[in-house]
């Protein structure tokens, strides 16, 4: 993501994220020079992340890079692993207080169910007018409210159930896997992954990975992004 249309490209991206309201918009770049990331400090790029009302985060560059569009973002991640991170933590959270509604949920059925039991109970006891007409009023009291307990349970979980599949689709995206699968690399140099050419030097060897299989490549020269 660079160039001078790079800032108008990804303010009508965030424009249609925002039309199909998911839970969050992830604007994420895997490093680069510093003016490569100069798109991310445009104007009106950053008015449309403060204006988005889906909360936008980013993890744009490396560790030292810092963009006014992470500025203005909802949340600010350091990198694109970082987001990724982050989502996972969201979800496991999720999924832990929607068990913990679950719970509850079905304490308190339980409970009400108990209640209105011993409810019918005493009155089954204390009436004597009608004691079979009053009696199946009351049963079919009792099954109305248990099927809208349950009704309102299902849906609570049908909800963060679609949230959970949602984040789980953002994580996916992100894994490595799937970058690889786009058509990139993972350039190793003695076992760790290249991010800078200053750091190599003529005749090293390099461990290319691609999505199927690896390379091996020697270098013959190196050019620097200060070089030109």
């Amino acid at each position: 993501v660079q160039g001078k249309h790079a800032p108008a490209e990804i303010v009508g991206a965030l424009e249609a994220a925002a039309a199909i309201a998911p839970d969050v918009v992830v604007l994420v770049r895997g490093g680069g020079s510093a003016l490569d990331l100069d798109a991310f400090n445009d104007l009106e790029l950053c008015r449309a992340i403060s204006r988005c009302p889906i909360p936008v985060l980013t993890g744009i560059g490396h560790e030292s890079d810092l963009s006014v569009a992470d500025l203005v973002a909802h949340t600010q991640f350091k990198t694109p692993t970082a987001v990724a991170d982050g989502l996972v933590d969201k979800m496991v959270q999720a999924q832990s207080l929607l068990l913990e509604w679950t719970g509850q949920m079905s304490r308190h059925t339980h409970q009400r169910l108990a209640w209105e039991r011993e409810r019918l109970a005493h009155l089954t006891q204390t009436m004597r007018l009608q004691p079979d007409q009053m009696l199946q009023a009351k049963v079919v009291q009792l099954g109305h409210l248990r099927e809208r307990t349950l009704s309102l349970a299902q849906q609570a979980l049908e909800r963060q159930t679609q949230r959970i599949g949602q984040l789980h689709q953002t994580v996916d995206a992100l894994k490595p896997d799937n970058t690889l699968a786009r058509g990139f690399s993972i350039t190793r140099h003695q076992g760790k992954a290249v991010k800078d050419a200053a750091l190599l030097s003529k005749d090293d060897v390099l461990d290319l990975q691609f999505h199927q299989g690896r390379a091996t490549a020697v270098v013959t020269s190196v050019t620097s992004n200060q070089d030109g």
